[in-house]
């Protein structure tokens, strides 16, 4: 994944712009919230591989994996989501490949959340 912008699920957007009752101040603190929280989470799910440790990757890959999905990252999420299992059987072998693979998706995914801030404002 390049640094181009993914195409979020237009359906995952629609149901968080409608549980914020259409508020987009509210929607666009929620966006800023979570560019600004990721790189801590990818950075814990590298150290947390880096020390083998399986619950560290596995809470944060859960986390990353709610977001992505409530965002409509739907790659971001499904990768996310394979690092979680790992965590979760404690198996790390491929981690690091995976997690690498992670982080570029989200730098397409900041890019279309930058974009979708820009056109709240």
């Amino acid at each position: 994944m390049s640094n181009e912008a993914v195409q979020l699920d237009s359906n995952a957007l629609a149901n968080l712009r409608e549980m914020v009752g259409g508020d987009d101040a509210i929607l666009s603190e929620i966006v800023t919230t979570f560019l600004s929280d990721a790189p801590r989470m990818l950075a814990a799910l590298h150290s947390g591989i880096d020390a083998g440790n399986p619950d560290q990757v596995r809470l944060n890959a859960h986390s990353l994996k709610g977001n992505a999905g409530d965002f409509g990252a739907l790659h971001m999420a499904k990768l996310c989501l394979q690092l979680e299992m790992m965590g979760k059987t404690g198996d790390l072998n491929g981690a690091h490949s995976l997690a690498a693979q992670i982080a570029r998706e989200y730098q397409g995914v900041a890019q279309a959340l930058e974009d979708l801030l820009a056109s709240l404002e």
